[in-house]
């Protein structure tokens, strides 16, 4: 099987953060940690939700991490530790893989294995992933 014809499972961990610069620090470790392989942060959130009985109308700035799914749980878990709400949304969403880019699923995996050799592996300078 060629390298393009496999198709590994991936996670987009969805997650909302009080602020961008809160979001910015956990997607950093996270990354550096090699527990997700890329983070965008959407700084311009607004959640509605109702919490202890109150309708809540609030500002947040979601975050959307991208790992294989081998590394999914270690990943939540990692949040559940870092993140500064009492009830944190976590919610890990399936890559439907067949209809994704392969080259971006094999470098999420590539990144995966950088976590258990620590060799860096990644885009070149100036690409992106």
């Amino acid at each position: 099987m060629k390298r393009s014809d496999r198709k590994p499972a991936g996670l987009i961990l969805y997650t909302t953060w009080p602020s961008a610069e809160t979001a910015a620090a956990a997607a950093r470790e996270l990354v550096e940690a090699g527990l997700a392989a890329c983070a965008n942060l959407l700084p311009a959130g607004r959640s509605i939700y109702l919490w202890e009985g109150r309708l809540e109308d609030q500002a947040e700035t979601v975050l959307l991490l991208k790992t294989p799914a081998s590394l999914g749980k270690s990943l939540r878990a990692r949040l559940e530790v870092i993140h500064p709400y009492e009830t944190p949304c976590i919610l890990a969403l399936p890559v439907a893989a067949e209809a994704s880019a392969t080259s971006f699923l094999l470098w999420m995996e590539e990144v995966a294995q950088q976590r258990k050799t620590g060799a860096f592996i990644g885009p070149q300078s100036g690409e992106k992933p």
